[in-house]
């Protein structure tokens, strides 16, 4: 979990933290979208914002369903 993340261009902190932790998920906020992309072994996720409406974007949460071998996201909207 953290707070700001680019997944397409890591700050070189970050990417030696990735580096080091290999994590199957990174879950990011910050710009209040939703994204969700693997990049290398890593699953990228940001599940958008909860929060009171705003930013002409709707609110959303994300459920992430872990199974063998396989993640599953699913964005659902407030």
């Amino acid at each position: 979990l953290h707070h700001i993340v680019d997944p397409t261009h890591p700050s070189l902190g970050f990417r030696d933290l990735l580096t080091r932790e290999n994590p199957a998920v990174v879950v990011f906020g910050h710009t209040h979208k939703t994204f969700e992309k693997t990049l290398g072994s890593t699953l990228f996720l940001n599940p958008g914002y909860a929060g009171r409406a705003r930013f002409n974007q709707p609110r959303s949460i994300a459920r992430l369903t872990l199974a063998p071998g396989r993640l599953e996201v699913q964005f659902v909207e407030l």
